[in-house]
């Protein structure tokens, strides 16, 4: 399965592009949970894997710190190494800042 990761790189986390991003991971790691465990390792910037949490309290740290960069293959979430990255390009110019993002909560 080809997972595309192209919304981490993006630096406005309000546009739609990041949003689905956020959604789509989650979705993909709790997908790859192990005997029913309801909480997954957290790779926002400031908590880099360290700490595991539930979806909501990902998609929270996600939304508003944004995601861990350099975290392309999403190892501890279920990709093994044989899996694809995606390398599709997303833009995104949305100024209305982070009033999306708190809309759709």
């Amino acid at each position: 399965m080809t997972v595309d990761k192209s919304w981490i790189h993006l630096s406005t986390r309000s546009c739609i592009e990041y949003i689905n991003g956020v959604e789509n991971f989650l979705e993909y790691a709790f997908k790859h949970l192990i005997d029913g465990d309801m909480k997954i390792n957290f790779l926002c910037i400031d908590c880099s894997n360290r700490y595991r949490r539930t979806r909501n309290e990902v998609k929270y740290h996600l939304l508003f710190r944004g995601i861990t960069r350099d975290y392309t293959t999403w190892y501890l979430h279920g990709e093994g190494d044989s899996e694809e990255e995606g390398d599709s390009e997303v833009e995104c110019d949305d100024d209305d800042g982070m009033l999306m993002v708190i809309c759709l909560i």
